[in-house]
C-alpha cells in the first residue's frame, strides 16, 4: 500500500526541479530506509536530461522504486524474527564486562569508564540514535557507572548497527567502534569468545 502511494505521488512530479524537490521528499518520507537520498539524486539527475521523454522518466522512476524497496523490505522481514530486544545478549555482555573491567563499575581507563568501559563518544551516539527514534530518553555521562544503563546502551548500539545480531560484529563493534579493524580487535574478540565458551 505504501509503495503504491509513493509511486502515485512521484508520478505527479512537475518537470521543474525546484517544485519537484519538495514533492519527492514528502513522498519518500512515507518510507523508512536509507536510499532516500540516492533515489532523490537519481531522479533529480534525470530531470535535467533534455533528451529524456517524460514517459521514460516515469518508467525509470518505477524501476528504481521497485528495484530498491524490496531489498529494504526483505532485510526488515529477515531481522524481525530475531530482533535485538528478543535476542539474549546477556552472555556476551557478561563476557565483555569481565574483559573490560572484571566487573568493576567504578573502573576508569582514559576516557572509558564503568564496567563496560564506555566512552563519551558512545554516549553521544546513543543519544543521537534515541533522537532519530523520536525518544525523549537521553543518557548522561554518569550513566556509564551504572551496569544496567551500560547494558541498555550496548543493546541500543546493537539494535542500530547490528540488526542481524552477529556476535562477532557485536564484540568487534564494542571494542573498535563503528569503523572497527578486524586486525586491531582480534585479541579482544578472542578474549570475549574464550569467556563465552567456558
Amino acid at each position: 500500500m505504501i509503495r503504491i502511494r509513493v509511486i502515485f505521488d512521484l508520478l505527479e512530479l512537475p518537470i521543474k526541479v525546484s517544485n519537484g524537490t519538495e514533492i519527492i521528499s514528502e513522498a519518500l518520507s512515507h518510507i523508512d530506509f536509507n536510499l532516500e537520498q540516492f533515489l532523490l539524486f537519481l531522479l533529480l539527475r534525470f530531470h535535467k536530461e533534455k533528451n529524456m521523454k517524460r514517459r521514460n522518466k516515469i518508467v525509470l522512476l518505477i524501476l528504481l522504486v521497485f528495484t530498491f524497496i524490496p531489498v529494504s523490505g526483505f532485510a526488515a522481514e529477515t531481522t524481525s524474527g530475531v530482533d535485538s530486544k528478543n535476542y539474549d545478549w546477556n552472555p556476551v555482555m557478561e563476557a565483555i564486562v569481565q574483559v573490560e573491567s572484571h566487573g568493576n563499575n567504578r573502573a576508569k581507563r582514559g576516557s572509558s569508564v564503568g564496567a563496560m568501559q564506555i566512552t563519551p563518544i558512545l554516549v553521544i551516539e546513543c543519544n543521537q540514535i534515541l533522537k532519530r527514534r523520536k525518544s525523549k530518553k537521553r543518557y548522561k555521562l554518569s550513566d556509564r557507572f551504572s551496569l544496567s544503563k551500560s547494558k541498555e546502551m550496548f543493546l541500543l548500539i546493537q539494535s542500530n548497527y547490528n540488526p542481524f545480531n552477529n556476535i562477532e560484529k557485536a564484540v568487534r563493534l564494542w571494542n573498535g567502534g563503528l569503523n572497527y579493524s578486524v586486525q586491531r580487535t582480534q585479541r579482544y574478540f578472542e578474549k570475549v569468545m574464550n569467556l563465552l565458551k567456558n
